[in-house]
Formats: structure tokens, sequence, C-alpha cells
């Protein structure tokens, strides 16, 4: 069965520039960064950076457990 588009898929080498590098709508990193740029200048950044010490990819914590015997914190 053909499709609509002639059955051609764009493949990373049709994506090539002449100097063998992808093109920019590859370049994810680059795409972003202009983007923070860009909404840097509304006072505005990314959730994910702003709150990169509370969204961490394990638990962090400053707790410590602590035992306490029945015995030394009774009153009386």
């Amino acid at each position: 069965m053909a499709s609509a588009t002639g059955g051609k898929r764009a493949t990373p080498k049709n994506d090539l520039k002449n100097n063998g590098v992808l093109s920019p709508k590859h370049n994810i990193d680059a795409a972003r960064e202009a983007y923070y740029d860009r909404i840097s200048k509304f006072d505005m950044a990314p959730l994910w950076k702003v709150m990169k010490s509370v969204v961490t990819k394990e638990p962090v914590t400053r707790c410590v457990p602590v035992i306490w015997h029945y015995e030394d914190v009774k009153s009386g």
C-alpha cells in the first residue's frame, strides 16, 4: 500500500548539511538554551532549573535517625 508521502521517510542522511553536521532541528540542547535565553528577558526560567535542589533523582535528606529509649525519657 502506498502512502500519501510517496513512501519516503526523512533519514539522518537526508537531514545533513553540506559539511556533514545535522541540521539545527537535531541540536536540541542549543534550541533549549536559546529558548531559556528568550524567556529570561521576561524574568522566567524553567522550573527544573530553578528548583534543581528540590527535584532530585534520589531523595536527599538532612535528617539523622535517633533512637529514644523510653526509660531515658519517661517522666517521674
